[in-house]
């Protein structure tokens, strides 16, 4: 089975249906099984998330205390969370009047944190100085590990 065959056959399946997916290259006489690169989907929502709430509110806080004056991308791509999850804690930290919006360019807000948004940072350093892309589930970090895990079948007759 060539590459393009492969693909062509995969043109119509998900990112989700290809992150699980083996097929078999036989070459010559060899056949191996080969696993797709394991490519999980993108949540948009915390409940696909899986992590809890407080978690990711604790690093987002952390990162915008951090980088001062801060935007829904830069958070989405330093946390390596989709704008959508970004974007409701956001909201959520504007009503709780954590943050103060500096401006905004097209869709995008440029904001920084309140006096009560630093000090709620400062005590969520007490608990923990992460910071970084977010948790994700023990079920995800599961799924990763057995997904790209290695697949060895032995020949007993080459031992013998």
């Amino acid at each position: 089975m060539g590459t393009d065959a492969r693909t062509a056959s995969h043109a119509n399946l998900s990112g989700a249906d290809i992150a699980s997916m083996t097929y078999k290259v036989k070459t010559g006489n060899l056949v191996t099984e080969v696993k797709t690169a394991y490519s999980p989907g993108i949540p948009v929502s915390l409940e696909e998330l899986g992590t809890s709430r407080t978690a990711i509110v604790d690093v987002l806080l952390r990162h915008v205390h951090l980088e001062g004056l801060s935007s829904l991308e830069s958070c989405s791509k330093a946390l390596r969370l989709s704008i959508p999850i970004v974007e409701n804690i956001f909201r959520q930290f504007r009503q709780q009047r954590l943050i103060d919006v500096k401006g905004s360019v097209g869709e995008d807000y440029r904001f920084e944190l309140t006096h009560a948004g630093r000090e709620q940072a400062a005590q969520r350093f007490g608990i923990s100085r992460y910071v970084g892309p977010a948790p994700v589930s023990l079920r995800e970090y599961f799924a990763a590990t057995k997904a790209q895990a290695a697949n060895v079948e032995l020949d007993p007759i080459l031992f013998t």
